[in-house]
């Protein structure tokens, strides 16, 4: 092995270091805000819903931050300043999502309560806002330009596209969806988890590169939202067609509440979206 080959690996551990940092300061300020003991949650209750909140939250970090090392490497020392900076930025605004999606996704139940109780339809819900808001903010962190604006805009409009999804799923659903996941149907909580972070995959792309201009990646951010959540919804329709022939998604959300069903589903959603990410 070279020296060549040994400094990017120390380096990689530096990063690793770093962004395990800011993970647990996360999760010290979360345990701070969450009125119930998390820990004692996941360990002792084995409650599936705090640790479907935790997972995301922290793969939705990383996501965010290596935003920062995309692209042509500026030198050890400056990538891990930038690193460090948006990752101070990545916990602010991955808060300010939480705090949306408790107040605008799933309104009528108080989240903390939700998750306490082993409403693991709302941890899926939780789950799938950080991942598409980390990858949102992995998109606007990479190329050049934009300053600190450019993330910052793009999380708000984000979290916009996130909650129009969201409403519109439940519009064109024949049961309301919200209804269901705070009964804990943990179906519902997949379809939505799964759709959001199909749609943040998508957005990501849409804005990933460098900053051309604001009309230009504005006008991008837009056509690819649209399309995206319009892609989205006819390819669960699609799937629903063909590879649920004896069934309907809406029977298996709603009636059996068949998780095994919606894993097929979402899974094959994202995949959806990473295609058309990659031709964005």
């Amino acid at each position: 092995m070279t020296l060549e080959s040994i400094n990017p690996l120390w380096q990689s551990v530096v990063f690793v270091v770093v962004a395990l940092c800011f993970m647990y300061l996360l999760k010290v300020w979360r345990d701070w805000r969450t009125p119930f003991d998390s820990d004692h949650e996941l360990s002792e209750q084995k409650n599936l819903a705090v640790g479907l909140r935790r997972a995301g939250l922290y793969v939705a970090v990383a996501i965010g931050m290596i935003g920062a090392l995309s692209g042509p490497s500026l030198g050890f020392a400056r990538d891990l300043i930038d690193f460090v900076i948006d990752g101070v930025l990545v916990v602010i605004l991955l808060n300010l999502a939480r705090f949306i999606t408790d107040a605008l996704m799933v309104r009528k139940v108080n989240h903390d309560t939700a998750v306490e109780q082993g409403n693991a339809a709302v941890g899926f819900v939780e789950a799938g806002s950080y991942l598409a808001t980390g990858l949102v903010l992995y998109g606007s962190f990479t190329g050049e330009g934009g300053m600190v604006w450019s993330p910052i805009v793009f999380f708000v409009l984000g979290q916009a596209v996130l909650l129009a999804i969201y409403e519109l799923y439940q519009w064109i659903t024949p049961f309301h969806v919200t209804e269901e996941i705070e009964k804990g149907n943990v179906a519902a909580g997949l379809a939505v988890g799964g759709i959001l972070t199909a749609q943040g995959l998508i957005l990501s792309a849409s804005i990933a590169g460098p900053f051309t201009g604001w009309s230009a990646d504005l006008a991008s951010f837009a056509i690819s939202a649209l399309m995206g959540v319009i892609l989205l919804l006819v390819t669960r329709k699609v799937i629903d067609w063909l590879f649920l022939p004896h069934t309907t998604l809406e029977i298996e959300i709603e009636r059996d509440q068949n998780v095994a069903a919606l894993a097929l589903t979402e899974g094959m959603i994202i995949a959806v979206a990473i295609i058309i990410s990659a031709v964005i």
